[in-house]
C-alpha cells in the first residue's frame, strides 16, 4: 500500500493512494503518469480548493452554523484516487461528518481543479 504525506489548510496530512483497478488488473501508464504530474503540485492545487470546499459545507442542508471555522470538522482527507481513463483524473477523497455515507472529493482534472462534491462526483 503506497502512502504519500501531503501539507495543506495548515496540517500535514498522511493520505493512502488508490488506483482504480479492476480485481486483478494491474495500474496502468495512464494512473502512474496522472499520479507523476499531480503530486508536485498537490499541495497547492489542494490548497487553492479551499474556498470551494468551505463553500460546499457553508451550503450544506445539514450545515448548522453559518461559516467554516475549522475545514477538519467537517472533512477529513483520508485518500488520493487515481481514476482508471486517459485523462488525468485524481480526486482527494476524504470522509464527511455531515454525510458519512457518501463522504467528500475534490476532483482535479489535468492537475486543475473540476469539482467538489460527494465521493460519487469521481467513483
Amino acid at each position: 500500500m503506497e502512502k504519500v504525506t501531503l501539507s495543506f489548510w495548515g496540517r500535514k496530512n498522511e493520505l493512502e493512494i488508490i488506483f482504480d483497478c479492476y480485481e486483478g488488473d494491474e495500474v496502468t501508464e495512464e494512473q502512474r503518469q496522472a499520479l507523476a504530474q499531480f503530486l508536485p503540485a498537490a499541495e497547492k492545487l489542494i490548497d487553492s480548493a479551499r474556498a470551494e470546499v468551505e463553500e460546499y459545507i457553508e451550503n450544506d442542508d445539514m450545515m448548522e452554523e453559518e461559516q467554516v471555522d475549522n475545514i477538519f470538522d467537517y472533512v477529513t482527507p483520508q485518500s488520493i484516487f487515481v481514476k482508471r481513463m486517459k485523462k488525468r483524473i485524481i480526486g482527494l477523497m476524504c470522509s464527511y461528518t455531515l454525510d458519512e455515507e457518501d463522504g467528500f472529493a475534490i476532483c482535479f482534472e489535468d492537475e486543475n481543479l473540476k469539482r467538489v462534491g460527494s465521493q460519487n462526483i469521481i467513483l
